[in-house]
Order: structure tokens, then C-alpha cells, then sequence
């Protein structure tokens, strides 16, 4: 089924440092789905595809905006059938404003969006393991990763957009940083 998602992408050394934890827990652990958005990011909205229009909401919000600080404070889970380990981003003022303007702009050009991303359920993170199999290493998963120095403070200064089809690793469709216009097709 395809997908479209408004991410962040995360700035040097950080997106490096997420490459590395991801491969370490291929090594360690064995788990790859990951892989799937091999793309170090934090997600503000998704579904299954976009209307035409959008385009200018996220012009509009990229020439008002100046980079947002974001900060990573700790390493935790959400439970499911799939467990997806993540490093939690603390949801600043600023964060949560920004997070609603996308939010309320974007829905009427979404199809189908997912509810997780709401503002009353968004939990901002960057994705360290999606596995069913984390649960049965799930202790040892995270102190693991308690050994990594990952409260982190770094601007992030773009809205990407992800799309995926079935189960390709998803690819940038466009990406607009902020304080600019779109900076069009990237593929």
C-alpha cells in the first residue's frame, strides 16, 4: 500500500549517528526493518497519499519558519505486535505549535491519515528498531542503547516529504527547508 509522510530529516552528525546505531543493531541483534525508511527522521504526519495543494501550505510554512530546536531525552518503546524502540523527542512549545499548524493545514489534502500523528497522540521520536522480535530482547535492546550518548540539541531546518510503495524503502519526493521555497524534486 503506498505512503506519504511529512518528516524532518536529522542534520549532520546526528543522521550519521543513527546510521551507525541502526547497523550496530543489525550486527548485534539481526534486526533490519528498519531499513525500510533508512532515512534518519522524526515524522509530523502521514497517510496514504496527498491532494494537489499542499505544495503551497508547506511554501508558506518553510519562508515564516527559521529552524526548530529540537532535543532527544530518552530511550523508550511503544508496545504492540511490532514494538518500535525509539529515542523520544521532547515535545518543546514550539515543537507542539509548529506540529499543529502542519497539522491542521495539511489534513484537509491528506487520504486517509494516520491518527497516531494527531496532535492529542503524536509522540515525536526517531525510529532505532521496528521488530516483532524486540520484545523477545527487549532488555537487552535497551541497555544496549543506554550505553549511547543520545540526549542530543540540534536545529532542524526542513519538511521532507517520504513516499513508499509495498515494501520498498521509501525515497525523498521533495524537500523544503525553511526560510526558503521548495527546493523541488530530488529523484
Amino acid at each position: 500500500m503506498p505512503m506519504k509522510a511529512f518528516v524532518s530529516l536529522l542534520p549532520e552528525p546526528y543522521y550519521r549517528a543513527i546510521l551507525n546505531i541502526w547497523g550496530e543493531l543489525e550486527n548485534k541483534f539481526g534486526y533490519k526493518h528498519i531499513y525500510q525508511t533508512p532515512l534518519p527522521h522524526f515524522t509530523w504526519q502521514l497517510g496514504d497519499d496527498y491532494r494537489a495543494g499542499y505544495e503551497e501550505v508547506l511554501d508558506e510554512v518553510c519562508q515564516t519558519k527559521t529552524n526548530l530546536e529540537i532535543q532527544t531525552d530518552i530511550v523508550t518503546w511503544f508496545s504492540g505486535q511490532e514494538p518500535v524502540v525509539y529515542l523520544r523527542i521532547v515535545k518543546t512549545p514550539q515543537l507542539t505549535q509548529v506540529h499543529q499548524f502542519l497539522w491542521e493545514r495539511l489534513i484537509p489534502y491528506c487520504e486517509n491519515p494516520s491518527l497516531l500523528y494527531a496532535p492529542s497522540s503524536w509522540e515525536p521520536h526517531i525510529t532505532l528498531s521496528m521488530e516483532e522480535r524486540s520484545w523477545c530482547r527487549l532488555a537487552e535492546l535497551i541497555n544496549f542503547l543506554k550505553t549511547k550518548e543520545l540526549r542530543w540539541s540540534f536545529p532542524v531546518d526542513n519538511l521532507t516529504i517520504l513516499s513508499q510503495h509495498d515494501d520498498q524503502p521509501a525515497i525523498i519526493e521533495q524537500k523544503y527547508c525553511f526560510g526558503k521555497m521548495s527546493m523541488g524534486s530530488l529523484f
